[in-house]
């Protein structure tokens, strides 16, 4: 795959303000660019800068918190039925070890075999207040954070896989913003403004647009909607 020849920050910048100056022309522009194409860089910004690496991460992040959830409700179940044994007249070593009392849970794989210990020695649990409904509780518990360790599993392969993805934005606003900047010079050079031609001009420059530039592009609009151009204002 070629090389893009703008580093992702650079092609983020200039991607935008050509984006934005599209958008504020369009009236005047639409007619020269491909179809879509203002479209198409709002998509492959986003893909850049936001919807394919931040997606990956922010859905690694909820699943991270979905799984932490699940594990500290399961942690508090089990140590909700340790305070019953352990505050159980006459609880024997046998229940008392049954349901780990005095051991840590420091990892879900530990949370898990201690609901596995407690379900193979539920009867003789029972006498402590460890009855049916508990233990069932705690096997929905471990199933479902079995499902959120998967599917954490699968939310961090989802973001390692957005390089190719992040590397095929970047190379889409590099054409994108050479055919913007192109047939805005051209429209804008048969318009007689020089000025805009040559902010057109600027996206591809060596130094990219300008601060000037990047001001008069203002914020991004609606790309489906082109902006009119302002009625000129008659004076009587």
């Amino acid at each position: 795959m070629t090389k893009p020849r703008w580093d992702q920050t650079d092609a983020l910048r200039r991607g935008k303000t050509a984006s934005r100056l599209a958008a504020k022309k369009a009236t005047v522009l639409d007619p020269f660019l491909s179809p879509g194409a203002r479209e198409a860089l709002l998509e492959a910004r986003a893909r850049l800068g936001d919807e394919s690496a931040i997606k990956a991460l922010g859905n690694q992040k909820t699943q991270t918190a979905a799984k932490s959830d699940a594990a500290e409700r399961l942690e508090a179940l089990i140590m909700a039925a340790r305070n019953a044994v352990d505050r159980t007249d006459g609880a024997t070593q046998e229940q008392r070890t049954a349901v780990g009392i005095g051991e840590r849970l420091p990892t879900d794989a530990k949370r898990l075999e201690q609901v596995e210990r407690i379900v193979k020695n539920r009867d003789i649990l029972v006498s402590c207040g460890i009855i049916a409904p508990v233990v069932e509780a705690m096997i929905v518990g471990a199933g479902q954070l079995r499902i959120r360790m998967a599917e954490q599993g699968q939310a961090m392969d989802e973001r390692a896989d957005t390089t190719e993805e992040r590397l095929d934005a970047h190379l889409t606003i590099q054409r994108l913003v050479d055919e913007i900047s192109s047939r805005g010079r051209l429209a804008f050079t048969m318009a007689g403004d020089e000025v805009l031609a040559a902010r057109f001009d600027r996206l591809v420059s060596t130094e990219g647009p300008t601060a000037e530039d990047e001001q008069e592009a203002g914020e991004d609009e609606n790309p489906t909607t082109p902006t009119p151009e302002p009625t000129p204002v008659v004076t009587p």
